[in-house]
């Protein structure tokens, strides 16, 4: 069949499935893998793991599609498979179109992979259906730099959203893919509908990569823009989000399905004082202290600043002993009458040395005081997580070398630092088992009796940005054992906001694979379940949204974020402060 005749059959075939559903605010989306054309959506956003970019220059178009600039560029990783998870806007039954052009090898048989696919992000890996064995893109396709599909047709998707998997193939070369389309056949309408921020802006619905889509200019997504089709929700403390629907849990990955009951979170980030934007700044902590906020650190030499809620004022304390690079990638804990910096960088980037001393801060005093012995070599690094537990402060991963390959190595180390009775610089350090991972640029919290950690990168890695960790892992006080739950978080992020409030771990902000995230996931670690929630911090400065390289203080139930980046890297540096909490209007902290 000729390729208009087989595009007009499969359009007619989707447009009966489309009038038959009764749909959500929710439209087909294209992921262009290659992430260069504008009115698709950036595939990398959404991959498990970085990947690279194959795009040849000067070797004409592509055929079998109008798309070909979608189809020009293919994604790829060395060594391992490539997967992808994709968000829906609401569950129900959808066609995922995969397509293909092999733009580099001139015969088949040279590259061959399996593909996979699940209609539940967060199912193991016997819930993936297969698609394709040892699929050969140049063999399905008849010629070299010619589009074909894969389709995995009506397919049930839970709230969690689609995985895609390809699966690398011993003895061939590494798997490949152009783009993903997903179609909505048949979604179910749910109470209070919420619409997708980024719809696509292809109007038609053809299952066929020979169709070229019509662009809106109103539907034509920055690269830049939030990639969950969560709601796009308003920056008035008045306004309270809508319940997302609920999202069902996961089949292990071994044994019997055990479905665990999913807890519906409802929120809001709201605007708080901010403070003097001579003193904007971002890797910096944030920690409270006997009901006052503490800023402290950042690149560059910064002062300290403290917010005080009952008088929403900030006002200036002593700064922390540093060189001219200032102190940063730390975060703080607040123990006894003392603030804590135990892991933090100095210097300059990119090779920046880490801080060899304790620093203790006495906020009553307003006096620093340092240790009078270095801290051991096994214990120094810089962008690690540190929570004071039962009197004592533990210290999770980090990295040693600061930024960029091959001289930054991230870590697994972990540790405890138990200072002496009232407080102060000195103490005691000991190693404990380590982390499941390394990760740095990560923050940790404490619920019931075990230390939870979210987010992070892999900051030796060649592309660190890309090297997120979607992974979470948890460390029992009372087992002295680590695990890594089920969940993951359907972002990865470097340096985002963490805060606990009762058993719920929230995850908002961070940096990585060329953006901010503003997505605000709730984990209920109990449950071990996550899930995406309407609420998104808010906008910052020249359009940017969401912030990174700052860490959450809680208060009341309340997550309160001061101070970071506005955008991936270092710039716009923020002089702002929101609030997370469940509860609106936020409690007042006392």
């Amino acid at each position: 069949m000729a390729p208009r005749s087989l595009l007009a059959a499969a359009a007619a075939a989707v447009a009966v499935a489309a009038a038959a559903a009764t749909t959500v605010a929710v439209s087909t989306v294209t992921y262009d893998a290659g992430g260069t054309v504008s009115w698709t959506r950036p595939a990398a956003a959404y991959a498990t793991s970085a990947y690279r970019v194959f795009a040849p220059a000067g070797r004409g178009g592509v055929a079998n599609t109008r798309l070909d600039g979608v189809y020009a560029s293919s994604a790829f990783v060395w060594g391992g498979d490539l997967e992808f998870v994709l968000p829906v806007t609401a569950p129900g039954t959808y066609h995922v179109m995969l397509g293909f052009a092999e733009l580099h090898f001139t015969a088949p048989g040279k590259r061959q992979f399996n593909i996979l696919v699940s209609g539940s992000a967060r199912g193991g890996v016997r819930a993936l259906k297969s698609l394709r064995t040892k699929y050969d893109i140049y063999a399905a396709a008849g010629a070299r730099r010619r589009a074909t599909t894969v389709w995995a047709k009506r397919l049930a998707v839970d709230a969690s959203g689609i995985r895609v998997r390809l699966q690398r193939v011993a003895g061939r070369n590494h798997p490949s893919i152009n783009l993903i389309r997903v179609i909505p056949v048949n979604v179910p309408s749910t109470p209070s509908p919420s619409p997708s921020p980024t719809r696509s802006p292809a109007p038609t619905r053809s299952p066929l990569p020979t169709r070229s889509p019509s662009p809106s200019p109103t539907r034509s997504p920055s690269p830049t823009r939030s990639p969950l089709p969560t709601p796009t929700r308003s920056p008035s403390p008045t306004t309270t989000p809508p319940t997302p629907t609920p999202t069902p849990t996961p089949t292990p990955t071994a044994g019997p399905s055990t479905p665990l009951p999913q807890p519906t979170a409802r929120g809001a980030w709201t605007a708080q004082p901010g403070f003097p934007d001579g003193q904007r700044r971002h890797e910096n902590c944030f920690v409270v202290h006997r009901g006052r906020f503490y800023l402290i650190g950042g690149r560059g030499r910064r002062a300290t600043m403290r917010y005080t809620p009952a008088t929403g004022r900030w006002d200036w304390r002593s700064a922390p002993p540093q060189g001219a690079g200032g102190i940063h990638h730390m975060q703080c804990v607040a123990l006894g009458d003392y603030i804590y910096i135990l892991a933090a960088f100095t210097g300059f980037f990119p090779r920046e040395p880490t801080v060899t001393r304790v620093l203790a801060y006495h906020p009553l005093r307003n006096e620093w005081s340092t240790g009078s012995t270095p801290i051991p070599a096994p214990h120094r690094r810089g962008g690690a997580a540190a929570v004071a537990y039962r009197g004592a402060i533990y210290v999770a991963c980090g990295n040693v070398g600061g930024h960029g390959f091959p001289h930054s190595t991230s870590q697994r180390t972990f540790s405890r630092f138990t200072p002496p009775a009232g407080g102060g610089a000195d103490g005691q350090w000991a190693a404990l088992p380590a982390a499941p991972r390394v990760r740095d640029h990560v923050s940790a919290v404490i619920v019931g009796d075990e230390l939870v950690l979210a987010g992070g990168r892999d900051g030796g890695a060649r592309s660190s940005f890309n090297a997120v960790a979607a992974e979470i892992d948890v460390y029992s006080f009372g087992s002295g054992a680590w695990r890594t739950l089920r969940s993951r978080l359907a972002v990865g992020r470097g340096a985002p906001v963490v805060g606990a409030i009762g058993g719920r771990v929230v995850i908002a902000g961070g940096e990585g694979k060329g953006q901010v995230w503003p997505q605000t996931e709730v984990l209920d670690v109990a449950a071990d379940t996550i899930q995406t929630i309407a609420a998104q911090m808010l906008p910052g400065p020249g359009g940017s949204q969401g912030r990174h390289a700052t860490t959450g203080a809680v208060c009341n139930g309340v997550i309160y974020a001061a101070a970071g980046s506005g955008r991936q890297g270092g710039s716009p540096e923020l002089s702002s402060m929101e609030a997370f909490s469940f509860v609106q209007p936020p409690p007042k902290c006392t």
